[in-house]
């Protein structure tokens, strides 16, 4: 009997030697563990749980519940929840051991939550809440424009109505939509964003302050995303730029790389004036080349459609005083719309309707002369001697106008 008692003292103490060997400690920082993952990249989604056994080596069986979102909208099954180690994991005593918790299989974006559980042979449970992020990586795609973005703008100030009847209206955009596919998951957030171009033209950079991008709120998942670039050309010179358009998305490592080229022209005003201005000259070196006898008979004829003036006013009965007048305003007419210096006097009403039609040739050649030197030249005014010197040249020495104007007759 006394034996008997012996061998239960041992077995109790033993079991308690047993039972006290299953006490397991976690690493500090691993109770509550939390994997952070791309959806896609499965590799991403994995923990480490450093674990020690105390008092004696430990048999481990591990065990995961459903992790489900807040709303229990979605969950990730508990079978997509694994140890890397096996389901059986054996600690020795002291020894730590790092358990690698693997989650598979996640479609979803989203933050889940559920418990793992480590048991023992003798039925104790050590349970762990475990937290899931899955992020699913932002996926935006240029649209037609965006991929290759091309500007032309004109800088104008007084001389806009002109530039807006000679050039499209894209030419006058102070905001231009950045468009993109969104096929992202979930909202797509742009964490930077750089602006860059130089022109080789006057070697002058543009920065965020002439091209305005600023960081938006985050994309939501929508078929279509849309980011303004504002430009303001008031600040640009003129010029050709080259340069582009960085985006930094979170969670992504490579940036988004958007070509960017920019034309920017001045306003058209100077370059009228100075069309007006040359063919007038040119007129004018026309007219002292070819006056000679035919300018020196022209007080003549000038005095012959007086005395025609007296004599048909006389036989209508007006005043002198008023053919006078009269005369004077056609000779000026005659004067300023003289064409050639043998022009036929002795038709005067003629003079106001070769005057519009000069003005109307000027006109023309103006519209020409923009044709061929602005509106073709998308940096007009980026070297400032060479464009307008070219185009006031062009209109002194241009044949057409000399030609055209000279042999205009009062038929």
């Amino acid at each position: 009997m006394k034996a008997g008692w012996c061998v239960f003292a041992v077995l109790c103490v033993a079991g308690a030697s047993i039972c006290a060997a299953a006490e397991i400690n976690v690493d500090v920082g691993d109770e509550k563990p939390v994997i952070r993952g791309r959806i896609g990249n499965d590799a991403s989604f994995t923990v480490a749980v450093g674990l020690t056994a105390k008092n004696g080596p430990a048999e481990l069986v591990f065990r995961a519940l459903d992790l489900r979102t807040e709303n229990d909208a979605v969950f990730i099954g508990r079978s997509q929840v694994t140890l890397a180690n096996g389901d059986k994991v054996t600690l020795q005593e002291g020894i730590p051991k790092d358990l690698k918790i693997a989650v598979a299989g996640v479609k979803v974006p989203g933050t889940y939550k559920g418990k793992i559980e480590f048991w023992q042979a003798d039925g104790e449970v050590r349970r762990f809440d475990l937290t899931v992020v899955a992020v699913a990586p932002p996926k935006l795609v240029p649209r037609k424009g965006t991929d290759d973005i091309k500007l032309q703008v004109v800088r104008c100030a007084r001389d806009c109505w002109l530039a807006r009847w000679l050039l499209p209206g894209g030419s006058f955009l102070t905001e231009y939509p950045l468009m993109f596919d969104n096929q992202s998951l979930g909202p797509a957030t742009v964490d930077a964003i750089s602006v860059g171009a130089f022109s080789a033209d006057n070697r002058y950079p543009l920065t965020a302050k002439e091209l305005e991008l600023s960081l938006p709120a985050p994309f939501l998942p929508q078929p279509i995303a849309t980011l303004p670039l504002k430009i303001h050309a008031d600040r640009i010179p003129a010029g050709h730029y080259v340069g582009d358009i960085q985006l930094k998305l979170a969670d992504q490592d490579e940036r988004m790389k958007l070509p960017l080229d920019i034309s920017v022209r001045t306003g058209p005003g100077w370059a009228s004036v100075l069309l007006v201005i040359g063919i007038l000259l040119g007129r004018l070196a026309k007219h002292f080349k070819d006056s000679g006898e035919a300018h020196a008979d022209f007080p003549r004829k000038l005095a012959d459609n007086q005395d025609y003036e007296r004599r048909e006013g006389a036989g209508r009965g007006e005043n002198l005083k008023w053919l006078k007048w009269r005369q004077r305003v056609r000779s000026g007419f005659a004067l300023v719309a003289g064409l050639s210096d043998d022009v036929q006097l002795d038709k005067p009403k003629s003079v106001v309707a070769r005057a519009i039609l000069y003005f109307l040739l000027i006109g023309c050649l103006v519209l020409v002369g923009l044709e061929q030197f602005y509106i073709k030249n998308l940096a007009f005014g980026a070297n400032p001697f060479t464009d307008y010197t070219g185009i006031l040249f062009w209109a002194v020495s241009t044949d057409v106008a000399s030609r055209t104007l000279s042999n205009i007759r009062g038929s």
